[in-house]
């Protein structure tokens, strides 16, 4: 089995994956809400972290979209959420 290619492209399309997955949650849990407001509302995201994934994809994007010389390594200078940290962790295992 080879590996997968890693493109900017590629890289972006994950982001954007992730921030529509994100997003779609968020609505889900808002349209059951609304549809049962006698129940105690659900929380989509009580620790923050899938907020975190978002803004740390869109970070990415932001990054892999802006110009850069030959060969300048893509930084995203935000946080790294700690699901994606605890991923990498697993990984390297």
């Amino acid at each position: 089995m080879t590996a997968k290619q890693v493109t900017l492209g590629s890289i972006i399309r994950d982001a954007e994956r992730s921030i529509k997955n994100v997003d779609q949650m968020f609505a889900d849990v808002a349209h059951w809400n609304r549809l049962h407001p006698e129940e105690e509302p659900i929380d989509p995201d009580p620790d923050g972290e899938m907020a975190a994934v978002k803004r740390y994809a869109e970070a990415m994007i932001r990054e892999c979209r802006r110009p850069r010389a030959i060969g300048e390594p893509i930084v995203v200078n935000a946080p790294l959420p700690k699901s994606v940290q605890q991923q990498l962790r697993d990984e390297r295992r």
